[in-house]
């Protein structure tokens, strides 16, 4: 977590953990100064000694945990049907204003008064983010809030003035309660959804893999429908077609909610942790990551706590169980999912130096674009038509087009490369998608469900597509508010020695931080880019005359590439001898 309040707050949030019937061994466990955060370290919770897999840490039982069903107003929100993270925020907004009369005031006291995450950042370090993946979100958040508040909760305060007329629940209050539940929540069982657990929110995040054996199962997870396999209907196009309607606003209210238990993309503000937490089906001791010598996780990214579903002594409750070794005096992390620094950003207020699991996402709308370059703008837009009409490749929410470390892409990005740069002829005798993905390369059929290196993308996308992606690449690059890396990192070394602690100095940090992974891939990316078409070119043997026939002096089809559009931009790319 970030900056917690005085010291006495720890005392006071032990002996009310105490109090509450939360207990911990002391002998393998400590609370005190974490590692992580820029303002101050706040709490973490580090090994007394060195810790094995399995052992147990803490019990929380669930009557602890804030949650719809154990507030004070759970009759209201049940009569009401609030659902989800509004429900959440609003009965932990109306806790944490009844003050000292709340079971949970120590329990907010151990809290910051909320997380600094950029929905609260001023106009000029939100101007820090631009260019990147969160770019526009705090600002469709705040509207997304306020909406939430005026049309949900703001009814609900009026029609029970007299249960609320003691507490103080603005759109600020709401707005940062919010962000605290946004950052603390995990999901806690089909019957309390989301909930904010003490204890377990102490622990601090690093990127790991979740990889548990089949004695944990995750709560609430669901049973795939035959619908999910059902074509695509209309949705909501990157040049503007219709959103979808929703019905139920209390369970999901305008992009600031997401259901208990789903992804850990783009949730708003009002969220919750990816859910690390499981039913325990096993002894004791269990092993709890999945021992697969096929794919061994790197030491450095293994899970290092897992958040159980238990009964004890017929009471329900959570008990935190070591998914991992721990030396002494280590700190002891939780994940809070595979997440990339944009949202760590985002959602927790933080981003880390070094993040396995960061991504760059890609605007469809620029790759249309620079499509057009290659195959003109009219078949450009028969190529958009035929991926809205067969796929989600256009659709603004769904297939994200992502690109990670070491040059990367995703399948639907690949796919996407592959019908928007396709030879006419080609495109031309595709039915449909399954079509569009089916290549054989060296006698092999080419796997599009796969994340792909862009060294082997140029097999199926051609040095047409891989241009594509390269000025797509380029005109992102050049929106960034500092675009050098160099720059960027003397920058981040001199925020990082300065005396500065203000909030300021932390937006400063954190957007620091995340321009530099960004550009990281981008730029790794755009040199494998320019890498696989130099060699492409160097294949075909296209000198300066650019595949001129000699004897007949015209010039070769080769696969539908345009050598006068290849020739424009061989400075880009290639050095010519």
């Amino acid at each position: 977590m970030m900056a917690t309040k005085a010291n006495t707050a720890l005392d006071d949030f032990l002996q009310w953990m105490r109090n509450a019937d939360i207990t911990w061994d002391a002998h393998l466990m400590e609370i005190r100064k974490g590692s992580a955060g820029w303002l101050d370290p706040g709490w973490g919770v580090f090994a007394k000694r060195d810790l094995k897999e399995g052992e147990r840490l803490c019990v929380i039982p669930k009557r602890s945990v804030l949650s719809i069903k154990t507030t004070a107003i759970k009759d209201i929100i049940e009569v009401e049907r609030l659902r989800g993270g509004l429900a959440l925020v609003l009965a932990a907004t109306y806790e944490k204003a009844r003050g000292k009369e709340s079971f949970w005031y120590d329990y907010f006291q151990s809290m910051p008064d909320r997380e600094y995450v950029p929905i609260f950042w001023t106009k000029e370090e939100m101007d820090l983010l631009k260019g990147t993946d969160i770019e526009r979100k705090a600002e469709e958040d705040r509207d997304a809030t306020e909406e939430d508040f005026e049309s949900l909760v703001a009814p609900v305060l009026l029609k029970y003035k007299e249960r609320f007329e003691k507490c103080d629940i603005t759109l600020s209050a709401f707005r940062d309660v919010a962000s605290l539940v946004g950052s603390r929540a995990f999901f806690v069982d089909e019957e309390h959804g989301e909930g904010l657990v003490p204890l377990a929110d102490v622990f601090n995040h690093k990127g790991a893999v979740v990889s548990l054996t089949s004695e944990y199962e995750v709560e609430g997870q669901l049973a795939s429908s035959d619908d999910d396999d059902e074509a695509p209907s209309e949705v909501d196009d990157v040049d503007g077609g219709e959103p979808c309607n929703d019905d139920d606003r209390n369970e999901n209210p305008t992009g600031s909610c997401q259901e208990a238990g789903g992804s850990s993309g783009d949730d708003g503000l009002i969220g919750e942790r990816e859910s690390n937490l499981e039913n325990r089906k096993g002894g004791s001791k269990p092993s709890i990551l999945k021992d697969d010598s096929s794919k061994p996780i790197d030491p450095a990214l293994r899970l290092e706590i897992g958040i159980c579903s238990t009964e004890i002594n017929g009471e329900d409750a959570l008990e935190i169980i070591m998914a991992s070794e721990v030396k002494a005096d280590a700190e002891i992390h939780n994940t809070y999912g595979e997440l990339p620094n944009s949202d760590l950003l985002y959602k927790y207020g933080f981003a880390l130096d070094s993040n396995s699991f960061d991504t760059v996402n890609i605007d469809k709308t620029s790759m249309l674009e620079n499509s057009k370059a290659i195959v003109g703008d009219k078949e450009a837009q028969r190529r958009r038509k035929f991926m809205k009409k067969h796929s989600y490749l256009m659709s603004k929410e769904d297939e994200p087009f992502e690109i990670f470390a070491d040059g990367v892409v995703c399948p639907a990005l690949s796919v996407a490369l592959r019908i928007l740069a396709a030879p006419k002829e080609t495109f031309r005798k595709w039915k449909s998608i399954e079509d569009a993905t089916k290549a054989t390369i060296d006698n092999e059929e080419w796997d599009f469900s796969e994340p792909e290196p862009v060294s082997k993308l140029g097999s199926v996308v051609g040095v047409e597509g891989l241009m594509c992606l390269r000025t797509t690449l380029e005109g992102r690059l050049a929106t960034y508010s500092t675009r050098s890396l160099a720059e960027n990192r003397e920058n981040l070394k001199s925020l990082r020695e300065s005396e500065n602690r203000s909030m300021g100095c932390c937006a400063e940090i954190g957007a620091c931080v995340l321009r530099i992974s960004e550009i990281e891939i981008l730029e790794c990316t755009l040199k494998c880019i320019d890498d696989a078409v130099s060699s492409s070119l160097k294949a075909r043997e296209l000198s300066p005359t650019n595949g001129i026939d000699k004897d007949s002096k015209k010039r070769k089809p080769e696969n539908g590439l345009d050598m006068d559009w290849c020739r424009k931009r061989k400075h880009l790319f290639l050095q010519v001898d």
